[in-house]
């Protein structure tokens, strides 16, 4: 008799979808309680778990509050930050000379220089080759201009390319009709005025090449902009800054920090116009002049694993309602997208930004997991509460935004784990397993 009314109790359980089987797998997130709390064998919401209601994935990825003026966001103001644009919590400065050591180009010799000529990230009072021509320091002829063939055609110890008077016939390079060939006459042979001694043009541009910043290419202008003698048609580095061309984000404007605050690939030293872009070589960016807009970039995923779902806007600090919806159709249970532990519908309201990204509240952040690989589809739909203080006229309502969540890696469907939600057609199939498990044991015990 005993035996019959625990396997009703058992049918009736499993029936009403209120058993959970194990646990999802395991994906290295932080992890919750599938019921917030409770014994392994039952959850706080009256979940009876057998096998223990397991960890599920969950990121909380809570951060912390960034004041409006802590630009890298460590909880230290800018003005007491020993590291202003980089986020160091520990504000650590071995040397004590007041520069934090993650910028600091020399963090364990004192110096408030910071000048690093080479740009190789250290300062030139503790690297021995500040110009980075390997050529040490102490044997360079010019220690902090380039010049791995060490030219000194004067022989005075000083390299060339940074030689006033090159040649040492007493005339200064810029006046100089032969800066590479000592003539102290000066005597032209022809209406350009360049001196016998070096009337060549190796390139046509017009431009001896004794007097050519760029001997072997055509540069008529002979712009330099950095004054290196290397003019800017042939100089690797146009502007100086210690980044070459081919990665300087203004190869044109000296600008070593490289700081592209709107991230579309152009510094902010040459930069005219910020639009701040939430991903990096996407068409779209948030202007902060128009109208009221929002973003959310694409995610890419691994199956179980829980994603934070990121609400942009081109409005900092503003009252702004949102919403998450899930576009893409799924069978049930594939797909959670909710905030909190109890997965409440994805939105709400925030309020707090710092470069137009903005805070969820603790236990409120809206995330996404999938179960199932594929490529999802999210709408974000977003409103100011308030009228738009950039002109009261534009509307409050921002375009609907769809952005994709791509999820890689096995199916996780398969097995015991499942959630009441979940059931469908495995719930008979389990009840159809428990049942023959148990007649086996009654066998047994007769």
């Amino acid at each position: 008799m005993r035996t019959r009314a625990w396997w009703l109790v058992l049918v009736l359980a499993l029936g009403s979808g209120r058993v959970a089987l194990g646990a999802p797998p395991s994906t290295g997130l932080a992890t919750r309680s599938l019921s917030g709390g409770g014994s392994a064998g039952g959850g706080g919401d009256g979940t009876t778990c057998l096998g223990g209601c397991g960890p599920i994935p969950y990121d909380y990825n809570l951060e912390p509050y960034r004041a409006a003026d802590d630009y890298d966001a460590d909880g230290f103001e800018d003005d007491y930050d020993n590291c202003p644009w980089l986020w160091n919590i520990e504000q650590r400065d071995q040397d004590g000379d007041g520069i934090g050591d993650l910028c600091d180009s020399c963090p364990t010799r004192a110096s408030q220089s910071q000048i690093d000529t080479d740009g190789d990230g250290m300062g030139d009072e503790c690297d021995d080759d500040d110009d980075d021509d390997g050529v040490p320091d102490a044997d360079d002829n010019c220690p902090l201009v380039a010049n791995k063939g060490q030219l000194d055609t004067d022989a005075d110890g000083k390299g060339d390319l940074c030689d006033g008077d090159a040649d040492g016939d007493g005339h200064i390079n810029g006046k100089d009709n032969c800066p590479l060939v000592s003539n102290p006459q000066q005597q032209p042979t022809d209406p350009t005025t360049f001196g016998a001694a070096c009337d060549t043009d190796s390139d046509g541009d017009g431009v001896l090449d004794s007097a050519d910043n760029c001997p072997a290419t055509g540069n008529r202008d002979q712009r330099d902009l950095d004054g290196d003698y290397v003019g800017d048609a042939c100089d690797a580095d146009a502007d100086g800054d210690g980044v070459v061309n081919q990665r300087d984000n203004c190869p044109l404007v000296a600008n070593a920090p490289q700081r592209d605050r709107d991230r579309d690939g152009l510094g902010d030293a040459c930069d005219p116009k910020f639009c701040y872009f939430v991903q990096p070589g996407a068409k779209t960016c948030l202007d902060p002049q128009a109208p009221f807009a929002v973003a959310s970039p694409d995610l890419k995923r691994t199956t179980g694993d829980a994603a934070r779902l990121s609400l942009f806007a081109n409005r900092e600090n503003r009252a702004i309602s949102y919403a998450f919806r899930l576009l893409t159709p799924t069978e049930d249970g594939d797909v959670e997208i909710g905030k909190g532990r109890d997965l409440f519908p994805a939105e709400g309201v925030v309020g707090k930004s710092s470069r137009y990204g903005y805070f969820y509240s603790k236990g409120a952040i809206p995330h996404f997991t999938a179960y199932e690989p594929g490529e999802y589809q999210v709408e974000l739909k977003a409103a100011l509460l308030f009228a738009d203080s950039a002109n009261p006229s534009w509307p409050r309502d921002a375009p609907p935004v769809v952005f994709k969540i791509t999820v890689e890696g096995p199916s996780l469907r398969s097995g015991c784990s499942m959630s009441a939600g979940r059931s469908g057609v495995a719930l008979p199939l389990l009840l159809l397993l428990c049942l023959l498990i148990a007649t086996r044991g009654a066998r047994r015990r007769t």
